[in-house]
């Protein structure tokens, strides 16, 4: 990430930071691992696509886990 943001064109330009949704590990009081989301993730997940949409030429960038893949998917 640090690359990336040393290398943008000096523009004016939006960066939006998300954490991923709510993961089954989570809801068991776990932290790390390779879970999916829980329910209450996937509508997180959701919500954050609907912000989405209305921001067109965005781009996104997720680690390899399972929650952040499914909630940038």
């Amino acid at each position: 990430m640090v690359y990336f943001l040393m290398n943008i064109k000096v523009q004016k330009s939006e960066i939006y930071f998300s954490r991923h949704g709510e993961s089954q590990m989570n809801v068991s009081g776990r932290i790390g691992g390779d879970s999916m989301l829980s329910p209450r993730g996937e509508q997180y997940a959701a919500k954050l696509g609907d912000f989405m949409k209305n921001h067109s030429g965005m781009a996104v960038w997720t680690s390899e886990l399972k929650r952040t893949q499914q909630t940038a998917g």
